[in-house]
Parts: structure tokens; C-alpha cells; sequence
């Protein structure tokens, strides 16, 4: 979901627009103009130098003109954008820093007072009031304000405007919408909503289609293309591709490409990236796997981990040179060699290469999906085929632990306990607020069927968490990453998931399904991608409940 094309035109109007007013040498429109320029080039910490200089912004605030106080708002929306999206984020970590600044303080006081004003007597013919309607609709959504976002273009939107603008109103409504969990009024706006498709009906031929147009849009002059003739070995499990005559590569996904060619392969999907300058590093040969966010740990255990199995497991690789993973930052790196290094020789996962930029390579071998049947839903992209999910399995499958296969009062107990495993989320995306109630049921339920009760919000050492799930014989949570430890999980342990809404993503039931393992969905309880998950109301939890196994006795082998 990324707000930059919906301004880039606006932004150049309203820029001509300050000029007009003849306010652009005035020393406040100077300072504005000066923070916005720093922004635009992404230099951040000169941004908060000039930001922070409480003097120079007093005795500019009163040449500070409405427009340029509105185009420097817009500026910031623009660089969080551009900083969360590289990142893989819907807020990027810095934007309390940049809000509390003197001069986004400055700015945002003047505009809540200009737009105080107009609140009730809005002229949709004077470009002021269109500019300030527009900056406030753009915070609301870097925020998280998205009623106000969908409101503010609504407005816009009912006011008949031009083309251009149509067209970013359409965008931002759809995408708030969507925010809001109203997926189908979000692609009754913009039929061609990638994401709302995702969360409404990913099976459906309109979410294909969406997808295919995000990423024709994105790639611009450049083509989408798969493998060709240029795939030197398939199998069930992994594709190798060579590009002999050199490609790039780069980004979170990544995306591969050469001057005139996007390249979506066996995946089918591409997060498609501008490319404003030659890739900042060339090497002759190198290795890319095609994963989405590699520092998600879903992505980096299931998605990337399957295909590093793959490979590692051939007789005979037909590709050579340093595998290069795409990763934000160091403590990407850290977490991602951490998961890695659990079922992957340490001389392979102490040979990677972590980059955050993008690389040329004069022959270029990329690592894809195996080969399967079409795909039938659009989340397929970022799940490993079955034969690639086995081996992983065999390489994270508990070395047959001495665990209680009945609860501990039983005679034939085991040395070591087993446990409902609850993988917490809390005060996050998908996370609750307050689940005492909820975790205090939980432990009665362990306490009436001899088995341990334990939590595990994601924050532990990697061996740490496979020590813990190994010893599982329930796994809990709300639909998210923390669900793919039942790789580490024994053969009998139960999945129980609190869904998305609209079933629209089932990775974890397909998961369980390949591997021969128990999943069950708690019946009446789903949950928004995008938002945090009330309370657990007693219905909720009593619906849960009835959803654990009835009993932990193993059956008979008689």
C-alpha cells in the first residue's frame, strides 16, 4: 500500500502554487522549502538537525505561508512512506521522533487551526482549501487515522474534481478502506486493489488480475517476465535459474531485473520498486533466493528456509557463488542467520551475504519455487511447495524426545512434559490488549489434562523457541508468524489458529495438512490484518475451550 504515486502531481502544483503567491523568499517559506528538500533526498538526520533549531524556527514562523506549511506536511508524508515501505512497515519506528520536532509541531498547530476555519464553509474551487483538505488526509493515513483518510477524499471525491485528482482519491478511499477491514467497499471504489483483494477473495480471478495490474503499473517500461528457457534445473521442491548475461537484483522481495525485464518467475509475484540509480555494487557471480521479507519470521524460517534446504540437498548444484539476502538492517541480518543456522550447515549460513542495497551480477543464479500444480490463491506466491516443506520438516523434526505421550498421572509417562504452547500476541498488529482472562482459561485447561501451560510472544532466542515448541502438544494463537513453529512441534501436536477474516489466508492449514498434523480454526473468532483484536469476551474464550483437544491421552497401539 503505497501513497506515493497518489501525490507526486499534487505536490508539483501546490509547489507552483506557493510560487505564485510570491511567499517563496520569505524566510519562513525558505526553512520550509529548506526541510522539505531534505526530506525528499532522505537525509534525515540533517532534517532533525534544522528541525529541532527551536530559535531559527520562532523568528521564522511568522513568514510561514499556509501553502508552504501544507507542501512541507505532504513532504513528510511522502519520506515516511518511502522509509516505512523499504522496510517492509506500515509505520516506520522514526515518526514520533519526526512529529514531535519544533517544526513539524510548528506546522501542524497552523494547519489544524487553517483547517479549523474552512471546517464548515469548505470552497473546493479555491486550491488552498483543496491543498490543506489533501495534507490532512495524508497525515490521517500515515497515523493510522483511516476514517479520517476516507472521509477527507470522500470529500474531495463528491466535489466532482479533475483527473489527477479523481484518480488519487480513488487510490487513498480504496486503501483506507481497506485499512478499515471494509474490503468489499474497497474494491467496489478501486476494482484494481491489490490488497483489498487479498484479504476479500484471494481465489478468485479479479485478485489475479489485480495483482498482474499492480505489478504492470510498477514496472513501467520495464516488462514482466518468467524464467523462459533460462531455468537449468526443476524439480518438485526448487527451480534454478540462470541469468547468464547478468541481472540485478534488490529490495525485500527481491525483485530481479535487467534494463528492459521484471522478472515474476514461478513465483507469479513481485514487489516492484523504482529504480532511480544503478545498483550500488557489482560482483561477477552471485546466488539470490526469491523470498519475500526475509526479516518477517515466517518468511525467513518457512518461505527462504525451504529453499536453502532445497539447494543444500542437491547432489549437485549446478550454481556457484555467495548466496546474497536482501534484509533492512543489521538486526535483520542477526535474526535471520539466528533462524537459519537451526537446521542449515554453519559453513553455508557464515558464507551469506546480507545486503540492503541493490547488486549487479554479470551472471546471476536465482533460486525459485519448486514446480507445482497453477496456483490457487494469490497468497500461494510466498509458501514453499509440498516437497520443499517436507524436507524442511526433516530437518526441524524433534530428534524423538522422551515426552509424556499421556497426561502425568498416567502409567508409560515419559521424562519430560508436554505443554500448550501459547503463541502470544500483545499490543501489536493482530495482537491483544488484555488476555488475562483468556490465558487464565488456558491454564485450567492445562491444569485438568496434565499438561503445562506456557507463552512464547516471539521475543526469545531462536533455540530457545524450538526447544519450547519441540515439547508441544497444542499450539495456540492468532493467525501470524509465531504459527510456523510448528515446524519445530512433535507429530501429534494440534494447530489451534484464531483466523483472518474471510478465511482468506490458510498458509498455516496447508502447512499442518502437508505435514500430517492437526489444525482446527476457533469457530465464531477471526481477526484484521491490519489492526489490533479486542478483548477476549467469554463466548470467545469459551468457544476456544471447546475447541482444545478433548483429552491428551495418545490412542492405543493395540
Amino acid at each position: 500500500m503505497c501513497i506515493r504515486d497518489s501525490i507526486n502531481a499534487e505536490y508539483g502544483e501546490a509547489r507552483a502554487m506557493a510560487e505564485a503567491e510570491g511567499t517563496s523568499t520569505k524566510p519562513g517559506v525558505m526553512v520550509l522549502q529548506q526541510a522539505s528538500a531534505l526530506l525528499e533526498k532522505t537525509m534525515l538526520d540533517e532534517f532533525l538537525v534544522l528541525a529541532r533549531d527551536l530559535v531559527r524556527i520562532k523568528e521564522c514562523q511568522p513568514d510561514m505561508s499556509g501553502t508552504a506549511v501544507d507542501l512541507f506536511l505532504i513532504a513528510l508524508t511522502r519520506t515516511h512512506d518511502r522509509a516505512a515501505h523499504a522496510d517492509g512497515l506500515l509505520q516506520h519506528p522514526d515518526l514520533q521522533q519526526w512529529l514531535t520536532t519544533p517544526l513539524v509541531q510548528v506546522c501542524l498547530h497552523d494547519h489544524a487551526a487553517r483547517l479549523d476555519k474552512i471546517r464548515n464553509a469548505v470552497n473546493l474551487r479555491d486550491p488552498s482549501h483543496v491543498l490543506m483538505i489533501r495534507a490532512q488526509s495524508l497525515l490521517s493515513y500515515i497515523v493510522g487515522d483511516y476514517e479520517s483518510v476516507r472521509t477527507g477524499y470522500e470529500i474531495l471525491l463528491n466535489a466532482g474534481p479533475g483527473d489527477e485528482l479523481k484518480q488519487e482519491c480513488v487510490l487513498m478511499m480504496s486503501l483506507a478502506c481497506c485499512h478499515l477491514a471494509d474490503y468489499r467497499r474497497a474494491v467496489q471504489i478501486n476494482p484494481m486493489l491489490n490488497s483489498a483483494w487479498e484479504l476479500l477473495k484471494p481465489c478468485a480471478d479479479e485478485a489475479f488480475a489485480a495483482r498482474r495490474h499492480r505489478m504492470e503499473q510498477e514496472a513501467g517500461d520495464r516488462g514482466l517476465a518468467e524464467w523462459g528457457d533460462q531455468v537449468v534445473s526443476q524439480t518438485e521442491a526448487l527451480t534454478i535459474v540462470c541469468l547468464s548475461n547478468g541481472a540485478s537484483f534488490g529490495g525485500l522481495d527481491p525483485m530481479v531485473y535487467n534494463d528492459t525485464t521484471v522478472y515474476v518467475g514461478v513465483r507469479g509475484s513481485a514487489k516492484i520498486q523504482p529504480v532511480t540509480e544503478p545498483p550500488a555494487e557489482t560482483v561477477r557471480e552471485a546466488i539470490v533466493p526469491l523470498c519475500t521479507n526475509p526479516g518477517n519470521y515466517y518468511h525467513s524460517f518457512v518461505e527462504l528456509g525451504a529453499l536453502l534446504v532445497a539447494w543444500q540437498e542437491l547432489d549437485e548444484a549446478p550454481c556457484s557463488g555467495p548466496i546474497y539476502i536482501c534484509a533492512a538492517s543489521e538486526q535483520a541480518y542477526g535474526h535471520i542467520s539466528a533462524v537459519l543456522s537451526q537446521f542449515l550447515p554453519e559453513e553455508v549460513v557464515t558464507e551469506i551475504r546480507f545486503v540492503s542495497h541493490h547488486v549487479h551480477a554479470d551472471k546471476l543464479w536465482v533460486l525459485d519455487k519448486g514446480l507445482e500444480q497453477p496456483a490457487v490463491s494469490v497468497w500461494d506466491a510466498i509458501q514453499p511447495t509440498e516437497a520443499a516443506l517436507l524436507r524442511l520438516r526433516e530437518r526441524t523434526r524433534p530428534q524423538a524426545p522422551k515426552l509424556m505421550v499421556v497426561d502425568a498421572t498416567q502409567d508409560g509417562a515419559g521424562a519430560g512434559p508436554r505443554r500448550l504452547v501459547y503463541a502470544a500476541r500483545r499490543k501489536t498488529l493482530r495482537g491483544f490488549g488484555e488476555d488475562g482472562a483468556l490465558v487464565q482459561a488456558l491454564q485450567e485447561w492445562c491444569a485438568e489434562h496434565g499438561v503445562e501451560y506456557a507463552e512464547c510472544e516471539g521475543k526469545r532466542p531462536i533455540h530457545e523457541q524450538r526447544e519450547l515448541y519441540g515439547t508441544a502438544l497444542v499450539i495456540f494463537g492468532v493467525h501470524g508468524s509465531g504459527l510456523c513453529n510448528i515446524m519445530w512441534a512433535p507429530d501429534d501436536c494440534m494447530l489451534v489458529e484464531i483466523p483472518m477474516k474471510n478465511m482468506c489466508n490458510l498458509i498455516f492449514l496447508n502447512q499442518t495438512q502437508t505435514l500430517g498434523m492437526q489444525h482446527r480454526f476457533v469457530p465464531g473468532w477471526d481477526c484484521v490484518y491490519h489492526r489490533h483484536l479486542p478483548d477476549p469476551t467469554p463466548d470467545q474464550i469459551q468457544a476456544l475451550i471447546h475447541t482444545l483437544p478433548s483429552t491428551t491421552h495418545k490412542p492405543s497401539s493395540d
